[in-house]
């Protein structure tokens, strides 16, 4: 398992916690993650102050343009696997807004 270079919100740490069924890991902070998801957690967590909302609050999603940029400037080695993983935790996210 990976740790994570920037932690996440409390809010995504609870939520995935809550699906997972476990309470959340507060006490360590840093939630483990699979070595292979790594590099999409990273991306992910710094693309988060690039979501875009509907007039009316609700999230688009991620600017794709600021995922590229982020992609390339960390340096990932599978920039489309990686995308791909960001766009997997981006649905998740926006979906956690729906429950």
């Amino acid at each position: 398992m990976a740790a994570l270079l920037k932690k996440p919100s409390c809010e995504v740490c609870e939520h995935f916690a809550n699906k997972r069924g476990e309470g959340t890991p507060c006490d360590t902070c840093y939630p483990e993650v699979r070595t292979e998801n790594a590099d999409a957690v990273d991306v992910f967590i710094q693309c988060m102050n690039q979501l875009r909302f509907a007039p009316d609050g609700k999230s688009l999603g991620i600017d794709y343009n600021a995922l590229e940029i982020i992609i390339k400037r960390m340096g990932v080695y599978h920039k489309n696997k990686v995308f791909n993983q960001v766009l997997i935790l981006e649905q998740e996210f926006i979906l956690k807004g729906s429950d």
